[in-house]
């Protein structure tokens, strides 16, 4: 499931099955929030080796963006300082993109630890599930009412978010792995509107990235709609070749197998997946 506001870090609300809601303005306590969070992942969290960056002069970065501006007006453009100062260069093999796959994807990623998903850098660890917009009216961030995602042109729908996750692709080195979901009735797992698509793929380096690893991913007790040698999959790879990337697709790997049957152990999928086999209900 996916839902955006205006400039909003609605990750969280891909979640299957989550309800999106929009707040009615800028997250009370940003500053306090923005700041704790970045002192936190540099001094405790630390993934992979990051250049330090000072909390204080980036959150002045960010307001300046977007403060006392007219939020549908912003385009990546506004963000591009906040972004790049943010965003260091990745480790080899370790950059990882997904698509209504949130939590999979996370777990699988392991906070940086396996994999670097957008959320495991400094720059998404503070902006996740945060809101916020400006006004051009005293104090210049609207904490009381921001714009819906169909509010403003599509250009300032996507100015932070899509400029964070062209920048996030543009340092990818190596092997990249995509998660995506096969098993969703209401969105294809590949859409030329995703961010992937969009943003993500024709920012990845051919001179840099050797290989794109296509992982896809069904549901627990949930019908195979996609695999990858149907539905949307075919398309995505054609994407990709055509980009000057080479790719391998494979559907349900074995190491997220074991994440998804945690949970339900005594599913068919998981049955099937304990004796080694499992090839043949993919069709």
């Amino acid at each position: 499931m996916e839902c955006y506001t205006l400039i909003v870090a609605c990750l969280l609300c891909l979640l299957p099955l989550a309800t999106c809601v929009t707040p009615s303005g800028t997250t009370p306590g940003i500053q306090n929030i923005f700041l704790g969070r970045c002192l936190a992942y540099q001094e405790i969290i630390k993934p992979y080796p990051q250049t330090t960056v000072d909390c204080n002069s980036l959150w002045v970065k960010f307001t300046t963006s977007f403060e006392g501006k007219e939020p549908c007006g912003l385009t990546s453009k506004d963000y591009s300082d906040f972004i790049e100062t943010s965003l260091s260069s990745l480790p080899e093999d370790k950059a990882m993109f997904w698509s209504g796959t949130y939590r999979v994807a996370h777990d699988y990623a392991e906070s940086g630890k396996r994999f670097i998903t957008l959320e495991d850098t400094l720059l998404g660890y503070i902006m996740n599930g945060l809101v916020w917009c400006g006004q051009t009216a005293p104090p210049g961030i609207n904490y009381h009412s921001c714009p819906s995602f169909n509010g403003c042109p599509v250009a300032a729908n996507t100015a932070f978010w899509g400029k964070a996750s062209s920048q996030f692709a543009s340092r990818a080195r190596g092997t990249v792995t995509v998660l995506l979901d096969g098993s969703n009735p209401a969105k294809p797992a590949y859409r030329t509107d995703s961010y992937f698509a969009r943003f993500e793929l024709p920012s990845l380096s051919p001179e840099e990235v050797q290989m794109v690893n296509i992982y896809v991913v069904h549901a627990v007790n949930q019908p195979y709609r996609e695999t990858c040698n149907n539905g949307t999959l075919p398309a995505m790879q054609r994407a990709v070749k055509e980009h000057g990337l080479k790719y391998t697709c494979q559907d349900n790997p074995q190491a997220i197998l074991h994440l998804l049957c945690v949970d339900s152990p005594g599913s068919l999928m998981c049955r099937i997946a304990q004796h080694g086999n499992y090839s043949h209900i993919f069709g």
